[in-house]
C-alpha cells in the first residue's frame, strides 16, 4: 500500500549490550554524515525528514538529528529506553528536530516514564497495553512487525525512516499488537485521539480534564503543538478508537 512517493532509509543497530555509548554516538554520527551527503548528492534537506527509532533508538533518532545539517521536520520515537538514559546527556530531547513526538508504551519499566518530546502521548496509561500479557511485550512486542511496518511507510514529502533493533525481546505474547501497530495503523487509515493530560502522572491514570485533544502519529508533523495525552486502543486491529 502506498499513499505518496517517499524513499525509506532503514537502518540497523548493535543491541544495547555490544554497543557501548562512545561506540553509539560514534554510529549516530556517522548516520548523519550519510544523510548530510545524500542530501548533497540529492538535493534534499533536513526538513523533508521523518525519523522513527524504537527503544534505544528512539534516543539514537535524537543524536542523529542533531548531527544533520538543518532542521530535521520530524522525529517519531516509540517507547524510547529508560534503563541509562535518564540522566543521560545524550537522550532524545523535543528539540532534536522541528516536532518531536513519543509514543510510550511501557513507561516506567523498559521504556521511559517522563517527557521527552513536543507532544508525548501515553496510550492506555503508557503501560500494559490491551493484547498484551508482558511488560516485555509492552515494550517490545514487534516480531513479525518489522517488515509490515515498513512497508506501510509512506512520508509523503519525508524521506527517511530510522529504526534500531536494540533491546528487542522476541516475546510472541502478542506479535501484532505494538506500538509499531499503532503508528502503521496511524499512517494509513487509524485516528487516535488523545485528550491532554496536565502531568505524565495524569495521563498513566487517565485522569486528564484539560481543554484540547490531538491525534497521535499520521504523515504530518504537528509542528508547533505540545502537551502530553492519554487515550484508549483496541486489543486488536484496528487499533484505533478515532
Amino acid at each position: 500500500m502506498q499513499l505518496f512517493p517517499s524513499e525509506v532509509i532503514y537502518i540497523v543497530t548493535p543491541s544495547s549490550k555490544e554497543c557501548e555509548q562512545a561506540r553509539l554516538l560514534s554510529y549516530c554520527e556517522g548516520v548523519a554524515r550519510f544523510v548530510n551527503w545524500l542530501n548533497s548528492a540529492t538535493g534534499a534537506t533536513a526538513n523533508q525528514y521523518h525519523i522513527v527509532g524504537h527503544s534505544l533508538g528512539g534516543h539514537q533518532a535524537g543524536i542523529v538529528a542533531r548531527n544533520v545539517n538543518g532542521n530535521v521536520a520530524y522525529i517519531t520515537a516509540l517507547d524510547p529506553a529508560q534503563p541509562g538514559w535518564i540522566t543521560n546527556d545524550h537522550k532524545l530531547r523535543g528539540s532534536d528536530s522541528s516536532y518531536t513526538e513519543v509514543i510510550h508504551t511501557n513507561a516506567g519499566v523498559l521504556g521511559y516514564l517522563g517527557t521527552l518530546g513536543h507532544t508525548d502521548f501515553y496510550p492506555n496509561g503508557g503501560i500494559n497495553m490491551p493484547g498484551c500479557s508482558s511488560q516485555d511485550c509492552d515494550h517490545s512486542r514487534r516480531r513479525f512487525a518489522n517488515d509490515r511496518v515498513v512497508s506501510k511507510w509512506l512520508f509523503g514529502n519525508m524521506n527517511s525512516l530510522s529504526e534500531s533493533t536494540a533491546g528487542r525481546k522476541l516475546t510472541r505474547a502478542a506479535p501484532f499488537v505494538t506500538c509499531y501497530h499503532y503508528l502503521a495503523e496511524s499512517l494509513t487509515s487509524g485516528i487516535f485521539t488523545g485528550r491532554r493530560c496536565a502531568t505524565y502522572i495524569a495521563a498513566m491514570t487517565g485522569n486528564c480534564l484539560l481543554w484540547g485533544n490531538l491525534v497521535m502519529g499520521g504523515l504530518v508533523p504537528k509542528t508547533g503543538q505540545s502537551g502530553i495525552y492519554w487515550l484508549e486502543t483496541n486489543a486488536a486491529p484496528p487499533f484505533a478508537r478515532g
